[in-house]
């Protein structure tokens, strides 16, 4: 594991960017919110379903298991 994590810092370096960032450009190359709306994810309130697949996905390029982990962390 600790082998990744020396894969994805490099991948920071290089580019100058943050996680974010290369998910977002990510997920807008794939047209992932469209994705999202065809196969009838939704919610009725608060942040868009988009929004919380989105940081499902980062949590483990951010080394953290759960939403408590990312509530405790610097994010």
């Amino acid at each position: 594991m600790r082998q990744n994590v020396d894969e994805v810092k490099k991948v920071l370096d290089k580019h100058g960017y943050s996680i974010n960032n290369i998910i977002c450009n990510v997920m807008k190359k794939f047209n992932f919110k469209t994705l999202c709306w065809k196969s009838g994810i939704s919610k009725k309130a608060g942040y868009s379903a988009t929004e919380i697949i989105t940081l499902l996905i980062m949590f483990p390029l951010m080394i953290l298991s759960s939403v408590h982990a990312f509530y405790k962390s610097e994010y």
